[in-house]
């Protein structure tokens, strides 16, 4: 389902880990690394939706989780921006036409 081996690389080392850690309820892949075609330094596009992120600032949950996943210092040198949301903020994001649309039309939901 995902071409790209960056994605491929992302589900592969850190699905299992993101599962233990944060027990989501949603975990989306989109961008051109899912449906475009991405350059050599295209980032990795994540949303992930868990209520463990009730108690993390919203400026400090994006760190914390590539943190908490393994992702800061990780040999394989790709950038991930992820989008941490809890469910209540998610449900008020998918209104939003910025993001939402590309997520809901072009991503892959991974969880």
């Amino acid at each position: 389902m995902i071409k790209d081996p960056i994605a491929q690389h992302f589900l592969n080392r850190y699905l299992d880990r993101i599962q233990q850690a944060y027990q989501p309820c949603e975990l989306w892949l989109w961008g051109s690394r899912v449906y475009g075609q991405p350059k050599d330094d295209s980032d990795l596009d994540c949303v992930i939706v868990s209520s463990k992120f009730l108690d993390v600032r919203k400026i400090r949950r994006s760190y914390e989780f590539q943190k908490n996943i393994g992702k800061i210092g990780d040999r394989v040198g790709f950038a991930l921006n992820s989008f941490c949301f809890t469910p209540e903020e998610f449900a008020q994001k998918k209104t939003d036409p910025w993001m939402m649309r590309d997520l809901f039309e072009k991503g892959i939901r991974v969880i």
